[in-house]
Protein backbone atom coordinates (compact mmCIF):
# COMPACT_ATOMS: atom_id res chain seq x y z
CA UNK A 1 0.00 0.00 0.00
CA UNK A 2 1.35 3.41 -0.97
CA UNK A 3 -0.02 5.51 1.87
CA UNK A 4 1.34 8.97 2.47
CA UNK A 5 2.98 9.83 5.77
CA UNK A 6 -0.10 11.89 6.61
CA UNK A 7 -2.31 8.83 6.00
CA UNK A 8 -0.06 6.67 8.18
CA UNK A 9 0.13 8.93 11.22
CA UNK A 10 -3.07 10.99 11.26
CA UNK A 11 -6.58 10.13 12.41
CA UNK A 12 -9.42 11.38 10.19
CA UNK A 13 -9.82 14.36 12.55
CA UNK A 14 -6.16 15.37 12.00
CA UNK A 15 -4.82 14.23 15.37
CA UNK A 16 -1.74 12.03 15.57
CA UNK A 17 -2.22 8.26 15.83
CA UNK A 18 -0.01 7.80 18.88
CA UNK A 19 0.37 4.05 18.40
CA UNK A 20 1.23 4.22 14.68
CA UNK A 21 4.33 2.11 13.99
CA UNK A 22 6.15 5.12 12.51
CA UNK A 23 5.57 7.05 15.74
CA UNK A 24 6.49 4.21 18.09
CA UNK A 25 9.72 3.39 16.26
CA UNK A 26 10.79 7.06 16.39
CA UNK A 27 10.92 7.15 20.19
CA UNK A 28 14.48 5.91 20.70
CA UNK A 29 14.54 7.13 24.28
CA UNK A 30 11.94 4.49 25.10
CA UNK A 31 14.19 1.70 23.83
CA UNK A 32 17.53 3.01 25.08
CA UNK A 33 16.96 2.17 28.78
CA UNK A 34 16.06 -1.39 27.74
CA UNK A 35 19.29 -1.68 25.78
CA UNK A 36 21.20 -0.52 28.85
CA UNK A 37 19.75 -3.44 30.78
CA UNK A 38 21.77 -5.75 28.53
CA UNK A 39 24.67 -3.63 27.32
CA UNK A 40 27.07 -1.24 29.00
CA UNK A 41 26.85 2.28 27.58
CA UNK A 42 30.40 1.87 26.30
CA UNK A 43 29.16 -0.98 24.07
CA UNK A 44 26.63 1.21 22.25
CA UNK A 45 27.48 3.56 19.43
CA UNK A 46 24.84 5.85 17.98
CA UNK A 47 25.30 6.88 14.36
CA UNK A 48 23.65 9.88 12.75
CA UNK A 49 22.00 8.41 9.66
CA UNK A 50 21.78 11.80 7.94
CA UNK A 51 25.53 12.29 8.27
CA UNK A 52 26.14 8.76 7.01
CA UNK A 53 24.19 9.64 3.86
CA UNK A 54 25.81 13.02 3.24
CA UNK A 55 29.39 12.33 4.36
CA UNK A 56 29.97 8.63 5.04
CA UNK A 57 33.74 8.48 5.60
CA UNK A 58 33.94 10.46 8.87
CA UNK A 59 30.98 8.50 10.25
CA UNK A 60 32.58 5.20 9.26
CA UNK A 61 35.84 6.34 10.88
CA UNK A 62 33.92 6.98 14.10
CA UNK A 63 32.49 3.46 13.91
CA UNK A 64 35.92 1.98 13.23
CA UNK A 65 37.36 3.88 16.18
CA UNK A 66 34.47 2.70 18.37
CA UNK A 67 35.18 -0.89 17.31
CA UNK A 68 38.90 -0.36 17.86
CA UNK A 69 39.81 -1.41 14.32
CA UNK A 70 42.09 0.29 11.81
CA UNK A 71 40.57 2.88 9.53
CA UNK A 72 39.83 1.18 6.24
CA UNK A 73 37.44 3.53 4.44
CA UNK A 74 38.63 6.41 2.29
CA UNK A 75 36.76 9.01 0.24
CA UNK A 76 37.99 7.39 -2.99
CA UNK A 77 35.92 4.31 -2.09
CA UNK A 78 32.64 6.15 -2.49
CA UNK A 79 30.84 7.75 -5.38
CA UNK A 80 27.74 9.92 -5.24
CA UNK A 81 24.79 8.26 -6.92
CA UNK A 82 22.84 11.29 -8.13
CA UNK A 83 19.78 9.16 -8.92
CA UNK A 84 19.51 7.81 -5.38
CA UNK A 85 20.91 10.93 -3.71
CA UNK A 86 23.55 9.26 -1.54
CA UNK A 87 27.01 7.76 -1.70
CA UNK A 88 27.60 4.20 -2.88
CA UNK A 89 30.59 2.08 -1.97
CA UNK A 90 33.15 1.16 -4.63
CA UNK A 91 34.75 -2.21 -3.94
CA UNK A 92 37.83 -1.08 -5.85
CA UNK A 93 38.80 2.59 -5.61
CA UNK A 94 40.41 2.40 -9.07
CA UNK A 95 37.17 1.32 -10.79
CA UNK A 96 34.18 3.58 -11.43
CA UNK A 97 31.57 0.88 -10.72
CA UNK A 98 29.92 1.00 -7.33
CA UNK A 99 27.90 -1.33 -5.14
CA UNK A 100 24.70 0.49 -4.41
CA UNK A 101 21.57 -0.60 -2.67
CA UNK A 102 18.91 -2.51 -4.57
CA UNK A 103 16.38 -0.67 -6.72
CA UNK A 104 13.80 -0.68 -3.93
CA UNK A 105 16.23 1.04 -1.52
CA UNK A 106 17.15 4.69 -1.45
CA UNK A 107 13.81 5.76 -2.81
CA UNK A 108 12.76 9.39 -2.41
CA UNK A 109 11.21 10.13 0.94
CA UNK A 110 7.47 10.67 0.78
CA UNK A 111 6.27 14.19 1.23
CA UNK A 112 4.80 15.26 4.53
CA UNK A 113 2.46 18.20 4.84
CA UNK A 114 3.79 21.13 6.85
CA UNK A 115 0.98 20.82 9.37
CA UNK A 116 1.72 17.12 9.95
CA UNK A 117 5.45 17.82 10.20
CA UNK A 118 4.75 20.48 12.84
CA UNK A 119 2.56 18.04 14.80
CA UNK A 120 5.19 15.29 14.60
CA UNK A 121 7.99 17.60 15.72
CA UNK A 122 5.92 18.73 18.67
CA UNK A 123 4.99 15.16 19.61
CA UNK A 124 8.53 13.83 19.32
CA UNK A 125 10.32 16.82 20.88
CA UNK A 126 10.44 15.18 24.33
CA UNK A 127 12.05 12.10 22.75
CA UNK A 128 14.87 13.92 20.96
Amino acid sequence: QNLSIDDRVLNPDGTIISDASLIISSKYDVYYPRWLEWFDRKQISIVNGDELITNPVPVLHEVETFLNVSHYFESSMFVMNKTKGFYCWKADATVNESNCLKKDKGLPHPTVSNSTLTKLKELLKPHA
